[in-house]
């Protein structure tokens, strides 16, 4: 899910799209969410001219341009409550090291022996 404020939509619809499509070339963006709060998920039609593998070999890259459009935008690459597995490596992206540091200073004295949820999201030498 994508973050953005809500005045901004329009323009991340439009960057995206642009981005996106110069990145594999031209194929309709599927747009859908909770629009009223900037919550949407953002994904891009297989380009036809394109193989399905070299197509899923660009998910990651996909992702990627929305998210960094969306931050750029003033926006979130997350909208969710949690980051979760799949958020993992866009959290470590896009947040600031002093964030991560505070929340590894924080979560020491919760699980001294690493055994709540170990290296899920901060990974403990």
């Amino acid at each position: 899910m994508y973050l953005s404020p809500n005045s901004k939509i329009p323009e991340l619809v439009r960057q995206s799209t642009d981005k996106l499509n110069q990145y594999l070339g031209e194929s309709p963006l599927f747009i859908y969410g909770h629009v009223g709060d900037g919550n949407l998920h953002i994904t891009k039609n297989k380009p036809e001219d394109m193989d399905i593998k070299k197509f899923e070999s660009k998910a990651d890259d996909i992702t990627r341009i929305v998210n960094e459009t969306a931050v750029d935008l003033g926006g979130s690459y997350s909208g969710e409550h949690g980051i979760g597995l799949v958020l993992k490596e866009d959290f470590v992206y896009f947040s600031d090291p002093i964030k991560i540091q505070l929340m590894e200073l924080l979560n020491g004295p919760l699980t001294p022996k690493n055994i709540m949820n170990p290296n899920k999201l901060l990974v403990k030498d």
